[in-house]
């Protein structure tokens, strides 16, 4: 029976060797198919981490850890109560010395020191649109939601005035240096807009069309004095008093970018969505680097931060896996190769071995070395929302919840009738030749179905005396060919012990080949 495994990766035991670049070996392990490091829990996501400030470590979001790039080991970012479930409800903001940090944590917006000590906290109102956001100086901090901000002084704690801009939806907002001016970004009445207020005195400074596309969070130059903002293909640097135009950059066209001035605001970087960037001189808009994201996935990019002027650290995440990487020279800081989500299935096809996962992916991989070979992305069945993909033996099939795949191309080639019920949790046997699968629905009625992975047909329904209703357990497995099918009932537990199992075969035809009442067995026959 194939399982769902505890993480993205698996390791095989052999010769007690080591790899310097992979993560620790169990003992008699020769080589890691991917990374464990980075990975959280498949049903959650990295979108409220962050890079620390110096662009070392990761914020993991559900355990307030911060996560080193080099070694993938975490340390205490910020201190929760002991057996208290602490997350982050949105991406951690910094001051420019990292010295203070603004985070959101139970329904509350908290300014931190150094010292992970309270300087500040409000209530957050919690709408799909709130952000916090503390200026770079570590001053102020604005609450933005629901169409309207407030800047708070951390110092006093007191609020300015309300800065309403309801008006623009989609919107995105950033906050100068010294947190005295609001930048907003999205459409206004379908157009793009960009406004400026004046934090101080809720008015606004100026209003002005912005860049095609969907808006980027504004970035304010270290000196406060520039702002850019981002379209699709494009990004306008305005004079952040005025809104006067000042340069307009070509860029790589993507559905999102983000913005970062280096810190001597001579140089800005523009991530798009997908990972890939340009550096550009923010002077004279030249593009003075362009950076490939080194991850051969599809991810989607999260933020960016620089060490120094002449290096940058960026990084992303794809399902439950984050990544990072160097900019300009595009070096893995993390671990790039391997699953980003719970690995489904395992298959030994000649000298490779075949992986697929929750990602809807199918990786290979050298049977010898371990070395990455290639990945192939599911093209799922429309209304296949479920890529539990188990390969076959050989290696060659696929199936999800609707339909069977082809792990060559990542196609669908045949799709399961309607009235086959399987989902996530279906315990699932393929036979070694990948040409039949057996199905085993273990609630009540135990029933063992078995299907043609070329044509999605049904060839059996094969059903066991006895039940699993209670503390019962069901296991099957299917011969090499597919001809053959064996499954044990394990009738209700007595006091924690089971009864008796009952053990029934079939052949191909679904003639019942044999049938026996083992008393005290726990219900697990083995392989054909």
């Amino acid at each position: 029976m194939l399982r769902p495994l505890l993480c993205a990766t698996l390791a095989l035991v052999c010769s007690p060797t080591l790899r310097a670049a992979d993560d620790p070996l169990p003992k008699g392990a020769k080589f890691r198919l991917g990374s464990d490091r980075f990975k959280i829990n498949v049903n959650l996501m990295w979108h409220s981490g962050a890079l620390t400030p110096d662009g070392k470590a990761l914020v993991h979001p559900y355990q307030c850890d911060a996560i080193d790039l080099a070694t993938g080991r975490g340390s205490k970012w910020l201190s929760t109560e002991p057996g208290r479930f602490t997350y982050l409800d949105e991406e951690p903001s910094f001051s420019a010395d990292g010295t203070r940090a603004a985070a959101a944590i139970d329904r509350k917006y908290r300014v931190l020191d150094a010292d992970r000590k309270e300087l500040f906290a409000v209530d957050r109102a919690g709408g799909f649109d709130a952000v916090g956001i503390l200026s770079a100086d570590g001053t102020r901090f604005a609450q933005v939601d629901k169409g309207r901000a407030v800047v708070w002084d951390v110092a006093t704690k007191k609020a300015g005035p309300e800065v309403k801009f309801g008006d623009v939806q989609f919107a995105q907002v950033g906050l100068s240096p010294d947190g005295k001016t609001l930048a907003v970004a999205g459409s206004l009445k379908f157009k793009p807009a960009v406004q400026l207020w004046d934090a101080d005195t809720g008015k606004e400074l100026a209003l002005l069309k912005g860049p095609d596309g969907r808006a980027a969070l504004p970035a304010f130059a270290p000196d406060g004095k520039t702002v850019a903002v981002g379209g699709s293909d494009e990004v306008w640097v305005l004079d952040a008093a005025t809104g006067a135009g000042v340069k307009k950059i070509g860029v790589e066209k993507a559905n999102k970018h983000l913005l970062q001035y280096t810190p001597d605001g001579k140089g800005l970087l523009v991530t798009a969505e997908h990972g890939g960037s340009e550096w550009v001189d923010a002077a004279t808009g030249k593009v003075l680097h362009a950076t490939r994201c080194p991850v051969p996935l599809k991810l989607r990019a999260r933020g960016a931060r620089f060490v120094g002027n002449d290096r940058a650290v960026a990084w992303g995440e794809d399902r439950s896996t984050a990544y990072a990487w160097e900019v300009p020279s595009g070096k893995p800081l993390t671990p790039v190769y391997g699953h980003s989500a719970l690995v489904r299935g395992l298959a030994f096809a000649g000298k490779e071995i075949v992986t697929t996962g929750y990602d809807a992916r199918t990786m290979r991989w050298d049977a010898a070395t371990g070395e990455f070979l290639g990945t192939v992305e599911f093209r799922l069945a429309r209304g296949d929302f479920g890529p539990y993909a188990v390969p076959g033996a050989s290696g060659r099939v696929a199936f999800t919840e609707r339909a069977v795949y082809d792990l060559t191309t990542g196609t669908a080639v045949a799709e399961w009738p309607a009235t086959l019920r399987i989902d996530r949790n279906t315990p699932t046997y393929p036979s070694a030749d990948g040409k039949r699968v057996a199905f085993l629905n273990p609630g009540g009625t135990v029933k063992l179905t078995v299907c043609d992975t070329g044509t999605g047909a049904v060839l059996r329904e094969l059903t066991t005396p006895g039940d699993t209703v209670g503390a019962g357990k069901a296991d099957a497995a299917i011969s090499a060919d597919g001809t053959r099918a064996v499954v044990s009932v394990c009738k209700r537990f007595d006091f924690g012990r089971p009864q008796s199992a009952t053990v029934t075969t079939w052949d191909a035809d679904g003639k019942k080949l044999f049938e026996d009442v083992v008393g005290g067995a726990r219900g697990t026959p083995g392989a054909v």
